[in-house]
């Protein structure tokens, strides 16, 4: 255990350099850490304003077009494509051609979420697919209506794991500059904490990669287990993503997702909700091959009644994604204690401090996103 701890919070020197250069920490940036340990302070001196546009443009850089099919078939350019519907879905929940989403701000110098006005036509944009692959790929969702089939539910995973890994590269990628910007940052053990955190996503993903690109191309749906529900009314938001669920709906641990053992495999679900005419489609899956730890969750749902079920997938919605887009009026309808408990409660699950800071404050969010 004690050696686990001691990787989680520093560097072996004969490791590779985290700047990504592939060459061995001690023969890399390791004496750079030390010469400018006392040099690298002037970011606490920026105003909101400058660290603000400092967090847009670290972002921005990190930016990159891939076509995760990755055959001799690409055709075209990588395109900007919608990870949610934009004419059936996002158009239904946008108003004057707008949605809310929520993203980091700078406020008071740290890192806080906020609500987001942006346009629905780059809610949702990544540059995943060729333009080929983006359409062929996805006709089956894209074109037809959804009918719960095991190609349909595939395939809203496939597209729905992508945005998120494509999402996790570039956040390995802000690491690795910021490591080469800032050298000392590669002594602080916060740093090698989120760094080692960006390794195991990393790993994970990869795995969860490579067992999808495979079944997709051997036409293997069934690996995808889903669960679906569906509502008799239309919800004020849309989702589609990948994340791991840490609790199940009687409050077991499914995954240690503060575990950072490079030894565990610490898997995700796809997450699909979006309105369509007149009513919701909710579907949840989860890959057979890689866990077995969700197939307790899918029976708890299948059991739970509606309002058990929308109460749980509320909470795990609105913690684990950034993937989440909402009507504007929705949110433009709560007052601001209601607002402030969205934000506040936003990122509550990183400290179980927090959430029970903001339970005696009463501004921990309570209240449920399918009924916004």
């Amino acid at each position: 255990m004690l050696k686990i701890i001691d990787r989680n919070i520093s560097l072996n020197p004969y490791e590779s350099c985290p700047c990504g250069s592939d060459k061995k920490f001690k023969f890399c940036c390791f004496k750079k850490a030390k010469q400018f340990l006392r040099e690298e302070n002037t970011y606490r001196t920026f105003n909101d304003s400058r660290l603000q546009n400092l967090l847009k443009t670290n972002w921005r850089e990190t930016d990159f077009k891939i076509c995760f099919a990755e055959n001799d078939d690409c055709k075209g350019n990588i395109k900007s494509a919608h990870s949610i519907q934009n004419n059936r879905i996002l158009n239904r929940i946008s108003e004057e051609g707008h949605v809310y989403n929520i993203e980091a701000s700078v406020i008071n110098s740290s890192v806080k979420p906020k609500f987001n006005k942006i346009s629905k036509n780059k809610a949702s944009t990544f540059f995943g697919f060729c333009d080929y692959h983006d359409t062929e790929i996805f006709k089956p969702i894209e074109q037809n209506t959804y009918e719960n089939t095991e190609q349909q539910n595939f395939l809203l995973a496939y597209r729905a794991f992508f945005v998120a890994y494509h999402k996790v590269i570039r956040k390995m990628s802000i690491l690795r500059n910021a490591f080469k910007k800032y050298p000392s940052s590669l002594l602080d053990p916060q740093a090698i904490i989120m760094y080692r955190t960006a390794q195991l996503d990393m790993k994970d993903d990869e795995l969860e990669c490579e067992l999808l690109k495979n079944n997709f191309n051997n036409q293997n749906f069934s690996t995808i287990e889903s669960f679906v529900y569906v509502l008799n009314y239309e919800i004020n938001f849309a989702v589609s993503s990948y994340f791991t669920i840490s609790k199940d709906m009687r409050n077991n641990t499914l995954h240690d997702i503060y575990n950072l053992d490079e030894d565990i495999v610490i898997p995700g679900v796809f997450i699909n909700v979006f309105p369509v005419e007149g009513k919701t489609n909710i579907v949840i899956s989860y890959n057979k091959y890689i866990d077995n730890n969700y197939k307790v969750l899918f029976a708890q749902l299948r059991d739970s009644t509606e309002e058990e079920l929308l109460d749980y997938l509320s909470y795990t919605i609105f913690n684990c994604t950034e993937d989440l887009y909402f009507r504007p009026s929705s949110i433009e309808a709560l007052n601001e204690h209601q607002k402030n408990s969205m934000i506040e409660s936003y990122t509550s699950f990183l400290s179980p401090f927090n959430e029970m800071a903001l339970i005696i404050n009463g501004m921990h969010f309570e209240f449920n996103l399918f009924k916004l």
